[in-house]
Order: structure tokens, then sequence, then C-alpha cells
């Protein structure tokens, strides 16, 4: 049951589209985003409370924006957190990042995906469907 997913599609998918920006590979980046299980990094309390309570991750950008912090792997979650006790890498799909994201409370503009990797940003708008 704790079988690590395998994001290799998705990884090759940010390298594609990174390296020839079409509409095709940004498909393609698009479906690999929908079937991967991210690694979402939480803040936890320290401690032996069992009440430990979480925060995600959020990234800010130089011109003020925020992101969701997700990671294709473990290591690339290590890349940007190292070793950190009160850092605890959770698995989500894309269906519930887009919930957390598009929520209008959480003030985040997007997710990024391995932001010390790829770095590859999905804006909200990009999740919200199309009337």
């Amino acid at each position: 049951m704790n079988k690590k997913p395998d994001n290799s599609k998705l990884v090759e998918a940010m390298k594609q589209f990174k390296a020839v920006r079409t509409v095709i590979f940004q498909e393609e980046f698009f479906k690999a985003v929908v079937d991967t299980a991210f690694y979402v990094p939480v803040s936890v309390e320290k401690g032996d409370s069992p009440n430990k309570n979480g925060k995600y991750c959020a990234l800010m950008t130089s011109d003020g924006k925020r992101f969701l912090s997700v990671f294709s792997s473990p290591e690339e979650l290590e890349k940007c957190y190292g070793d950190r006790s009160d850092i605890v890498g959770i698995l989500h799909n894309f269906v519930t990042i887009r919930t957390i994201v598009t929520n209008e409370k959480s003030g985040l503009d997007g997710f990024i995906i391995d932001s010390k990797g790829e770095n590859m940003a999905i804006l909200r708008e990009e999740m919200i469907p199309k009337e």
C-alpha cells in the first residue's frame, strides 16, 4: 500500500514542454498533471501532541504572488525542505490540489511543481473551468 507513485511521465512532460512550448506539449503536460499523485509539504507542530495542526507550505514570488508548493517525488521535496522534522509530505491528486488552490479563502495564485527542479507553475485561472 505504501508504494511510491511513478511520476516519471510528469517529469518528462515538464521537460518536453519547457524545451518546446507547443500546444501539443502543453496538453501532454496538463494530462500528466491530472494523472499525478503529488507530494505536498505540510508544516506540523513539533512535539508529541496527537492533535497536531498542519499548514500547507506556500511560496511567495518576487511580485507578491503565492503558490502552493508541490513535488513530483520525495527527492524533489527534500531538495527544498531537507530533512526537517516539522515538514511532512502528504500525497494529493490534482483534484484535491485544485480544490485547495481555487478556494476563495486560500489566497493562492496557483501551484508550483518542483520549485528547485523543473519549477513549473500552474495558475489558478488555468484550473477553473471556462464558461
